[in-house]
């Protein structure tokens, strides 16, 4: 049993270490497909492209707390004056209602009824090489829509209604956090993005995970399997007696 548990233990630590190498290239919505096949190892690709941003998030913010614990430490900066604000709060903070996969949206203006579909990876994905935010906004709606004339055509109070509509049914897909900046005393609202976090966390995590691997290898010349099987308190206590500070 233990020896199972090690093994499975040194091919969970590998998988990471594999997503992270996999990832260093890709954008965000990509990135975001690769966490997200972590988070649920057993729903088939395909299918996990389609998700609702919002449902993406949702397991995206799971897996954080399974790797890293639920509390969750950022930096922004302020709007007004640039200086840097720490924030830090637990992940249930910012969990909100998921859409649900498939789910068609309506939304009611200027006498008209519009049917939308939530946006997926699959759809950032498709506008990812759009640098004009504006073109990239009514690429993303016209997939949505389903109709490349009708998004062209609609006035700011459609586009206004759809966006809240989109919002409403998927909240997790739009969460903001609230700062008070310490400095100038602003206030500001920026936006939390679940891949862009968790990928901070696990670049930082693999970074030092190969530099535990390279020093313990170093000194006793073992394999790279046999140091991500050790559990984090032993490993630990390897890296501490080649520090010189093990008790």
């Amino acid at each position: 049993m233990a020896r199972t548990q090690t093994r499975a233990r040194a091919e969970e630590l590998d998988a990471l270490i594999h997503i992270w190498e996999c990832g260093d290239d890709l954008s965000p919505p990509r990135r975001g497909l690769l966490l997200l096949g972590a988070a649920l190892p057993d729903t088939d690709p395909a299918e996990l492209a389609e998700l609702p941003i919002g449902r993406r998030d949702t397991a995206l913010l799971d897996l954080g707390d399974r790797l890293f614990g639920a509390d969750i430490a950022c930096i922004a900066a302020c709007p007004a004056c640039g200086e840097r604000i720490d924030l830090a709060f637990a992940s249930d903070a910012i969990r909100a209602e998921a859409g649900t996969p498939g789910a068609i949206v309506t939304a009611d203006a200027e006498g008209m009824r519009f049917r939308v579909r939530l946006p997926t990876s699959t759809d950032l994905i498709a506008i990812e090489t759009e640098t004009d935010l504006d073109r990239a906004e009514h690429r993303l709606l016209a997939r949505c829509l389903g109709d490349e004339a009708a998004a062209g055509g609609l006035s700011d109070a459609a586009r206004e209604a759809i966006g809240e509509a989109l919002s409403a049914a998927d909240a997790q897909a739009e969460i903001v956090l609230d700062l008070a900046c310490p400095g100038c005393a602003a206030r500001a609202q920026v936006p939390f993005d679940a891949v862009s976090y968790l990928w901070g966390r696990l670049d930082h995590w693999a970074k030092a995970m190969l530099a535990a691997i390279d020093a313990i290898a170093g000194r006793y010349g073992w394999s790279e399997d046999a140091i991500l099987a050790l559990s984090p308190r032993r490993r630990q206590s390897y890296l501490d007696r080649i520090a010189g500070v093990a008790r």
